[in-house]
């Protein structure tokens, strides 16, 4: 196969019996390039995800360009890290999950109070990920209070490759001064949480689109030594 300087290549291993196997993918526009010891396979988009599952359903992992099974390690232990530090915390008066989303679409006091009051204000694990998604214009509509109660319950379903609509990391780093505002009651193990999960996605290849992006915030807002 001849190599393209913009190639961008996945290389999956597993081992059985003691000995190691690896298959390269290579992806060039819409073809992908499957080469394992013995041959060389090409496929087209439609047979690209059924293949990936496959080789996953043998056990393959993926070691480049990212260590999956560091990976793995590491969301739990920023999954771990999200649990404890929002552990306890409420709504209160914060902004709801329906009701941000009724601010979003201009509703009015009567269907606003309505939403609030369907509202989960207690347990932020409470909250389904189908609402998440629903809700996802909310991220934009929290205060503070509000930010801080359902922050938790995206970042654990994006964590755990839930999310299907919400964007909550564009959220962390997609930042101006109302954004920050939302983040102002956050305590220093909360910020750390969302620190690490920052630099998790910023050790994750498959997000290279956002990576300036995360890089500039974890600079300018996220960093160790911005206290809350």
């Amino acid at each position: 196969m001849q190599k393209r300087r913009d190639d961008r290549t996945i290389v999956l291993s597993r081992t059985v019996d003691g000995r190691t196997e690896t298959v390269e993918l290579t992806r060039y526009a819409d073809t992908v390039w499957i080469l394992n010891e013995t041959e060389e396979t090409i496929i087209g988009p439609v047979d690209w995800q059924q293949t990936w599952d496959d080789l996953q359903a043998r056990g393959f992992v993926e070691v480049y360009p990212n260590d999956q099974r560091k990976l793995d390690a590491d969301k739990q232990r920023v999954l771990s890290l999200v649990r404890t530090a929002f552990h306890g915390v409420t709504l209160g008066t914060g902004i709801g999950l329906r009701q941000g989303r009724g601010l979003d679409d201009y509703a009015d006091d009567r269907t606003l109070a309505s939403y609030r009051e369907q509202d989960e204000k207690h347990d932020w694990s409470a909250i389904s990920v189908a609402n998440l998604d629903a809700c996802y214009s909310s991220l934009s509509f929290f205060d503070a209070a509000g930010m801080r109660f359902h922050l938790p319950a995206y970042l654990v379903a994006d964590l755990e490759g839930s999310l299907l609509t919400a964007n909550v990391l564009l959220h962390l780093v997609h930042l101006d001064r109302y954004m920050t505002s939302q983040f102002d009651t956050l305590s220093p193990a909360q910020r750390e949480a969302v620190r690490q999960y920052l630099l998790l996605h910023l050790s994750d290849n498959h997000c290279d689109f956002y990576h300036p992006m995360i890089e500039t915030a974890l600079r300018d807002y996220w960093n160790a030594h911005t206290e809350s």
